[in-house]
């Protein structure tokens, strides 16, 4: 087993050298990785590196070790903290129990109480990674489908294709949000698409950040569940209360938070409230029903289907179970599983004759099932005319088509792939341009960039370190330091001044990062 890793926080270099040197770290089976003179320091530099333990004082500049550690357990949720610090108070031991603190040291520490306490905290990592690998190797395969098959669960279960039993038996296994709820309603979000259409954010973005918008305004007032299927978007929501009066004022606020934030039109269709998740099929229905009724009303508008009572409307059917499944695999799933998919497609085909016109129909149906999904997907098939002709053939045998067909279903696949890429690069872009026009607000965080781009922090994280090689804490930084670099050169500001324009509220501070990455403070940088 590998070396545990460790970082050492102290702004005393002499106290973080004598940790070092007191303990045979490698022996214990720890190698010290990483040294900080604060809690800001510390945070930083914990960005870069995979971490497992954190040594740290309590009394600290800038930062002390407390909020350091309440900062860490939101971000680094899995490491271990451990307290060393001279004050032997109440306070202070209240505070190391509300953060979980796995050890709290007093001052001055032997070698051998040092031995004992991280013997301790090595037998126990020991034993988190054991039980995580045990569980791993049964639930990797499940974890790996999960978000599919909870996908699945949930269309099967509003689109009435489940019995009671196997709606009871998914809800135990899935518990969705809004299970035990009285009252229930689908809402369905419909992002309209035209050539003209200037969005906000980057096309292949627009579904997440609906997403992310949607469960940002209705989560704390319901339970929440999404599927999200572009141009679509289905929300079912539990509440407390009978919320067919409240709903709509929300979807009407929604649509223009969307034109808002995103450049981008959105029709919402709110299904009845029901009163049990068996019923949710009838909600979903109402909500198709209402989002269609835009032909009529116009788009861009929240509609509710109890609104509608003077109108004959027959929703389109898009729930149908076969496409879906294809649809859910070829988004996630591997060669063998749309394989599958696609197989299941083409059992509608069964006991049918290359030749006979019944034949050739079905075929026809499902092939242009997959261009229609190639072409929404923006799948580059330079030889369609040739596929669609072959496929059109009445005497097309039945394994050629289906390898033609599962041909095209993994260039769909390919070209997912590759926009998910282009879209993970135009995602760091736009956090680089928001952050040179931001840097000067002292407030700007990893938070706050998430916030206005609607993505998760620790995607966002991840996904801008492969992109730019470095956390977004560590460009902010070099931003912020290349612009006080010119400040410098160029004007005669005084250097509280310079910290300000850079975003720093503590002079002192901005000096001690500055001293950091020049190896100068910025006074003797202007000498």
């Amino acid at each position: 087993m590998g070396r545990y890793r460790i970082m050492i926080v102290d702004d005393e270099q002499e106290v973080r050298q004598a940790m070092i040197r007191k303990l045979d770290w490698e022996a214990l089976g720890f190698q010290v990785v990483l040294e900080a003179e604060n809690g800001q320091d510390a945070l930083e530099k914990a960005e870069s590196v995979p971490l497992d333990v954190v040594l740290t004082d309590i009394k600290m500049p800038f930062m002390d070790g407390f909020t350091m550690g309440k900062h860490l357990m939101r971000t680094h949720p899995g490491v271990k903290l451990i307290i060393f610090s001279g004050f032997d108070e109440f306070q202070y031991a209240k505070e190391a129990i509300k953060l979980n603190v796995v050890e709290y040291i007093l001052k001055p520490v032997n070698a051998q109480e040092l031995t004992q306490i991280f013997t301790r905290v090595r037998e126990s990592l020991d034993e988190e990674i054991a039980q995580r690998r045990n569980i791993a190797r049964l639930t990797a395969a499940y974890e790996q489908s999960l978000p599919l098959l909870r996908e699945q669960y949930l269309s099967a279960l509003i689109g009435g294709n489940l019995t009671r039993e196997e709606a009871e038996v998914g809800a135990a296994r899935f518990e969705p949000a809004f299970r035990d709820d009285p009252y229930q309603a689908v809402v369905m979000f419909h992002m309209e698409t035209h050539p003209t259409d200037q969005p906000a954010v980057a096309a292949e973005l627009l579904p997440v950040s609906l997403q992310q918008l949607v469960t940002d305004r209705l989560l704390g007032l319901c339970h929440l569940e999404t599927i999200l299927n572009p141009p679509n978007l289905i929300a079912i929501t539990g509440w407390s209360a009978d919320p067919s009066e409240s709903l709509i004022g929300l979807a009407e606020e929604l649509c223009a938070q969307v034109l808002r934030a995103l450049g981008t039109t959105v029709t919402v269709g709110v299904g009845r409230a029901c009163r049990n998740f068996m019923e949710l099929p009838g909600s979903r229905r109402d909500s198709l029903a209402a989002v269609e009724y835009k032909a009529i009303a116009g788009e861009g508008r929240a509609y509710y289907y109890g609104d509608l009572q003077s109108v004959e409307w027959e929703p389109f059917d898009w729930d149908r179970r076969r496409e879906e499944r294809f649809l859910f695999a070829i988004k996630y799933g591997t060669q063998e599983q749309i394989d599958a998919a696609l197989e299941e497609l083409m059992s509608r085909l069964d006991g049918l004759q290359p030749g006979d016109w019944s034949y050739a129909a079905g075929l026809a149906g499902i092939a242009g099932f997959v261009f229609r999904t190639a072409q929404r997907y923006e799948t580059e098939t330079p030889r369609d005319g040739i596929l669609w002709s072959r496929l059109l053939d009445r005497n097309c045998p039945l394994e050629k088509a289906k390898e033609m067909l599962l041909n095209l279903s993994l260039q769909i696949r390919a070209s997912l792939a590759q926009r998910r890429n282009s879209g993970a690069k135009n995602l760091a872009e736009a956090a680089k341009q928001y952050i040179q026009a931001n840097y000067q607000n002292p407030d700007l965080s990893v938070e706050t960039i998430c916030s206005e781009l609607h993505i998760s922090q620790s995607y966002f994280s991840n996904l801008f370190k492969q992109e730019t090689g470095k956390s977004c804490i560590q460009y902010l930084t070099s931003v912020r330091m290349d612009r006080a670099v010119e400040l410098l050169r160029t004007t005669d500001d005084r250097t509280y001044l310079v910290a300000q324009k850079v975003g720093y509220d503590d002079a002192n501070y901005f000096s001690y990062v500055f001293k950091k990455q020049f190896g100068i403070s910025p006074t003797q940088f202007r000498k």
